[in-house]
């Protein structure tokens, strides 16, 4: 080895031992990498709905850490956009006064799918 770095030796997710160059310089398995882009397939397909101010502004909500996670698997808490109010999100439903495709719920299926 010349000092370089050559990428990962361990899976970034399951720290499994990678061999493949391609593994390596990815940092996932492919094992892992086939979980990854199933989620993606599916956050995009759950996506679908939203328009695309909506997903700009789950993407400004997920940056401004402004999606809690619950006690509860699959419920968030989502900060309002002048930050008065905490609305309950799942990716189905959200307690907001908007419709039934607000960007609450888009950013809730963005996290989801990580």
């Amino acid at each position: 080895m010349t000092g370089q770095a050559e990428g990962h030796e361990k899976c970034i997710s399951c720290g499994h031992r990678l061999f493949c160059a391609v593994s390596k310089a990815r940092g996932y398995g492919w094992g892992c990498w086939a979980r990854i882009r199933k989620a993606a397939r599916k956050a995009m397909e759950a996506l679908t709905a939203f328009t695309a101010r909506q997903l700009d502004q789950a993407r400004e909500l997920i940056e401004d850490a402004a999606v809690i996670a619950g006690a509860v698997a699959g419920l968030f808490h989502c900060v309002s956009s002048d930050g008065t109010e905490v609305y309950e999100t799942t990716a189905e439903t959200c307690s907001c006064p908007a419709s039934r495709e607000c960007y609450h719920r888009a950013a809730v299926a963005i996290l989801a799918a990580a």
